[in-house]
């Protein structure tokens, strides 16, 4: 708790600080050294996820699983049951989804998911953006594992409310 008020506090001061600064960001005085202003953290990098994404792209159509958006530059490859479990068909492409970036993460958390007996999307009660909502009972054509499939309801049914 003391380590978060000692934050709290150092920001606090930067704040008052930058109300005695210039609006014109060409002076000497409104630069910050950038290592002052950002930090440096530990990212696990996965040997084989862009190989996994071009996989994926290549046997399935271009499109997001659940959303049905075609814009590439938004894709992510999607484990149904994570890579971080120990898991031997984890890179098969059976196990994975294309998946639009924001769909993924709440795909991950367990905050949308496939029912395995229907395969149309549910979503969780905890969700409240329309946005959202809207893709419940939304059918998916992927050829997916159903043990997969089982594996990930199974957990959303545990996060669902």
């Amino acid at each position: 708790m003391d380590a978060l008020l000692s934050a709290i506090r150092q920001k606090v001061h930067k704040i008052a600080e930058y109300e005695n600064l210039s609006p014109d960001p060409r002076e000497a005085l409104n630069r910050e050294k950038i290592e002052d202003t950002t930090a440096l953290r530990p990212v696990v990098l996965r040997r084989y996820q862009t190989a996994f994404r071009q996989a994926l792209l290549n046997k399935r159509s271009n499109c997001c699983a659940i959303t049905g958006t075609s814009e590439l530059s938004v894709f992510e490859a999607a484990h149904i049951i994570p890579y971080s479990e120990r898991f031997a068909d984890r890179d098969k492409l059976e196990n994975g989804l294309l998946l639009r970036s924001d769909i993924h993460k709440l795909f991950d958390a367990h905050l949308i998911s496939i029912n395995p007996k229907t395969k149309e999307v549910e979503v969780s009660d905890r969700i409240g953006s329309s946005d959202y909502l809207s893709l419940r009972a939304k059918a998916i054509a992927d050829d997916v594992s159903p043990k997969s499939l089982d594996s990930h309801f199974e957990n959303f049914q545990k996060h669902r409310t």
